[in-house]
């Protein structure tokens, strides 16, 4: 069953960060060694650039150094924090958790910290539990990040796959709302998985299929996609999901201001825009430079969006997001 929600607002974002690497990999790279082009590229995702994090580089540090930012643009003191979600499918060990080790390097000293695992929706999920968990009474301020290093998980000799994921990740602040906040925060949210689709899209070494030397050699351990599954399910799940998220706020196509969804490719951003019969100015966008980061693609374009002053307080926008699972869902929010 989907996860509901009250139309009344238990929690809003008050704080938001990002962070990525350096390493800045161009279409070129590719086209260097695969038989590949920008052309090709550029053509069937819309991707031009992405970030890949150096060796000896883990999830953790990108996971760190946005929530710290989330935390200075909330406005509280790192006491006030009383928990930490980290949406991830990368994590630096099997554990302890990513949570765990930004508790560490930011000096959280209370509160629970646990990773939560849904690929590229994995942030639209860790929103949706933290709201929850704030409606409950459990905590007032909870650093939900969304972080992955898909690099490490890639073959980069795949050119099916190499040319689409790159690193980085993003935090926000969700606080308890007061009378001050008024209407802001999240309105709804729909989740949704569907584990029948679960051999389309994952990487599949752990407990049944172990890291061996055999595996490795064989690159069992990496990414595996079926695209052409995956970009039909993409379009039908963030469409379905947003439509049903702003019907549980009580609230119309027309009532909205822009779509962040996951970014996957820009053809599916397209088309879910088209779906969904919005112009394609309100389906924000940052592919293009940064590829698809999966959990964390969703959190660093809305701290991009709103330091750039494209999305502002009280505007209404959908978070969406999808992935391996399949996994997917929305939450509607009142920034």
């Amino acid at each position: 069953m989907p996860h509901t929600r009250s139309k009344t607002p238990s929690s809003y974002i008050s704080g938001w960060g990002m962070s990525v690497p350096e390493k800045i990999i161009t279409n070129q790279h590719f086209s260097s060694y695969l038989e590949t082009t920008n052309d090709w590229i550029m053509e069937r995702t819309g991707i031009k650039e992405r970030r890949f994090a150096e060796v000896g580089v883990g999830t953790s540090e990108f996971a760190a150094s946005s929530a710290d930012l989330a935390i200075v643009r909330a406005g509280l003191s790192k006491d006030q924090i009383d928990g930490v979600i980290v949406a991830t499918i990368t994590p630096d060990y099997s554990f302890p958790s990513v949570a765990c080790l930004v508790q560490e390097k930011l000096q959280l000293k209370k509160g629970f910290a646990f990773d939560l695992g849904a690929a590229c929706g994995g942030f639209v999920y860790a929103l949706t539990v933290a709201d929850s968990m704030i409606a409950k009474g459990i905590a007032k301020n909870i650093l939900v990040i969304g972080v992955d290093l898909m690099s490490k998980v890639t073959d980069q000799n795949d050119r099916s796959t190499a040319i689409l994921f790159g690193d980085g990740g993003g935090a926000v602040v969700l606080s308890a709302t007061t009378p001050e906040t008024g209407d802001r925060g999240i309105l709804s949210s729909a989740i949704y998985a569907d584990g029948d689709h679960s051999d389309i899209l994952g990487a599949y070494c752990g407990t049944k299929n172990p890291y061996t030397q055999e595996n490795i050699a064989k690159g069992e351990h990496y990414l595996k996609m079926n695209g052409r599954e995956v970009f039909k399910i993409a379009v039908r799940t963030l469409t379905e999901s947003s439509l049903e998220s702003l019907n549980k706020a009580s609230l119309t196509i027309n009532d909205l201001d822009w779509v962040i969804a996951h970014q996957a490719n820009q053809r599916i951003l397209t088309a879910v825009a088209e779906k969904l019969a919005i112009d394609q100015d309100k389906m924000l966008s940052n592919v293009e430079r940064y590829g698809n980061t999966s959990a964390g693609s969703i959190p660093i374009l809305l701290s991009e969006s709103i330091d750039q002053g494209v999305v502002k307080q009280d505007d209404i926008v959908i978070l969406t997001g999808v992935g391996g699972g399949m996994t997917w869902g929305a939450v509607t929010v009142r920034i």
